[in-house]
């Protein structure tokens, strides 16, 4: 199957002629990359893996020849915030260059980093590029894959068509929704996204401080508030689920840092990072956090401290 075969496989006679056994690969198989699995669970699909605890490697992927591959990788914080997209831009780009199939990134990538992956390779190779972020919880990623309300499809028209062809033939996904984007607008809408939600969390916590001082029920109000379809009860919980205040975990501190370090103009994100570090500075990071070198402010011997 050659490059104008992948691009004309955007209906099912197509995809069944093209893909009797399609052979789909996926690059990191954590929360992401699990999902992916366990979403594309079907009689005719064929998965490679990779990943270090199976001891698979880009190279074997290549040499299994998949049709498309979805790209999972994690993208930590370095140096002051600045996402490190290393690893999915030397899968991406070993996969053009080796490949003819599609290239499917998952990873979280900064609409700048979208723009180099496209500027390091040929206009053929970045047509067969689609960036589609998840929005999913590391604790329940499976059954939100699945039951997604939409899909984000950013890239070359033709192949954002086939992926949306392929999710809808051959995964578990309900969702008929797919969004049509560019590739740099599917990232603003996956950095919008997360940014809006924790800046959403901020509020509500220091509303939650407002009320505790008056002496009035916080749940009560969150539960009014959240009665207007406008604003809805979605992260409104004080303490959170972590029952620790402010945002965390691996993804809402990394990605609102990430993005001011894109742009210094998003100055009222910056302050919300600044509100949420006076919260979170207080306990010690867990697991997910420390993977992802997330930093709320603390001094090393703060950090220290904290874990003896």
């Amino acid at each position: 199957m050659d490059k104008d075969e992948l691009m004309d496989a955007v209906n099912q006679d197509a995809l069944e002629e093209h893909y009797n056994q399609m052979k789909v690969g996926i690059v990191g198989h954590g929360f992401v990359g699990g999902a992916v699995d366990y979403a594309f669970t079907h009689k005719d699909i064929e998965k490679f893996l990779v990943d270090l605890k199976y001891d698979t490697t880009i190279d074997d992927l290549v040499e299994w020849n998949p049709h498309f591959t979805f790209v999972c990788l994690p993208t930590p914080s370095i140096g002051d915030g600045i996402v490190d997209a290393s690893l999915v831009e030397d899968a991406v780009l070993k996969l053009l260059e080796h490949t003819k199939g599609g290239v499917i990134i998952k990873s979280t990538i900064t609409p700048d980093i979208v723009d180099r992956l496209y500027q390091s390779c040929f206009e053929d190779d970045w047509k067969r590029i689609v960036y589609n972020p998840e929005f999913l919880t590391e604790s329940n990623a499976k059954e939100q894959f699945v039951n997604t309300d939409y899909h984000l499809l950013g890239g070359f028209p033709d192949a954002c068509k086939a992926v949306a062809e392929i999710y809808s033939v051959y995964s578990l996904c309900h969702t008929t929704d797919f969004v049509f984007m560019s590739a740099a607008e599917a990232a603003f809408v996956k950095y919008g996204v997360n940014s809006f939600l924790a800046t959403k969390v901020t509020f509500f916590n220091q509303l939650y401080d407002v009320i505790a001082k008056f002496g009035s029920n916080y749940p009560t109000v969150a539960n009014a508030i959240g009665r207007d379809p406008r604003i809805g009860v979605g992260h409104t919980r004080v303490p959170g689920y972590d029952g620790k205040k402010g945002f965390g975990g691996a993804c809402f501190p990394k990605d609102t840092l990430a993005f001011t370090k894109f742009d210094e103009d998003l100055t009222l994100l910056a302050e919300c990072i600044k509100i949420n570090n006076d919260y979170r500075k207080n306990y010690e990071l867990d697991d997910r956090e420390k993977s992802s070198n997330v930093d709320y402010g603390q001094t090393k011997e703060e950090l220290e401290n904290k874990s003896d």
